[in-house]
């Protein structure tokens, strides 16, 4: 049976906090590194920490793309603060924002704008023009969820550049090129290529993060195997086998009744 005990160590959150994460609308992945990152700061009594994407990975069980583009929101949404950015050799240094007036992540719910008894006496026509106006911005934010997923992608990879200029300068054509055609984990892999390629390197050689994204990148890509390709030229190869064996055996039947029939001609001219 397992016996937890808070002799066994806690962590401390404000109430306050929690009632105000509770009106979040965090999806799973979200809530479980805002949890992580409670136990590894807050868990040691501590305001912020060091912590990797691997770690937060491991720590969740969910893969590092999904970690990598939650932890972004969560960043990009003030929620999480970056303290220290990452380097080549140290993880980037995270603490969770307890102020959560500068929170974005909305859909706090329709419960937050009414108090006592305009709860049990709300009605659609008591709304108040505030929360008509989230709803609709959350329309609106529906119908441009693409240019929204983008952007995400965007900003997620534009973290792991080493050389974080020239930003403005990477189209939206560009951005939703990267998105469709290349993709999160082929990009991402061309990135740690290039960090590798350019750790010893001086700053002012590294390329702005806008020429990596808009050019350099396609150097680091892996080839995409075309799938089926090998057993294409295999049954290829075999279909070319199996027609000149037919060729063959077609020869080799002509041959023998050629064969056969002179037999018989000369046979006949014996016997007469």
């Amino acid at each position: 049976m397992i016996n937890v005990q808070l002799e066994n160590g806690y962590t401390r959150i404000s109430n306050e906090l929690l009632e105000e994460l509770a009106k979040l609308n965090l999806n799973g992945t979200q809530a479980r590194i805002v949890y992580t990152i409670f136990r590894q700061t807050y868990g040691y009594q501590r305001k912020e920490h060091d912590i990797s994407i691997t770690f937060l990975s491991k720590a969740t069980n969910i893969n590092k793309m999904q970690i990598q583009r939650e932890l972004a929101a969560l960043i990009q949404g003030k929620i999480i603060n970056i303290i220290v950015d990452a380097t080549f050799s140290e993880s980037r240094v995270l603490a969770f924002n307890k102020n959560y007036i500068e929170w974005k992540l909305i859909n706090r719910g329709l419960a937050n704008t009414l108090t006592g008894n305009q709860k049990a006496k709300s009605t659609v026509s008591q709304l108040d023009s505030t929360t008509v106006s989230q709803l609709a911005n959350q329309i609106k934010k529906k119908e441009n969820i693409k240019e929204k997923s983008i952007e995400e992608f965007f900003q997620g990879i534009w973290k792991l550049l080493p050389k974080k200029m020239g930003k403005g300068q990477v189209s939206l054509k560009q951005k939703k090129c990267l998105f469709e055609k290349v993709g999160e984990e082929r990009l991402i892999k061309a990135i740690e290529k290039f960090n590798n390629e350019m750790k010893d390197k001086e700053t002012q050689f590294i390329p702005y993060g806008s020429t990596f994204l808009n050019s350099v990148y396609e150097d680091y890509l892996e080839e995409v195997k075309t799938v089926g390709a090998d057993e294409d030229k295999k049954y290829k190869k075999m279909e070319i086998i199996e027609r000149t064996q037919a060729d063959i055996d077609k020869l080799v039947d002509e041959k023998n009744q050629e064969a056969i029939r002179r037999s018989e001609e000369a046979w006949s001219k014996i016997k007469s």
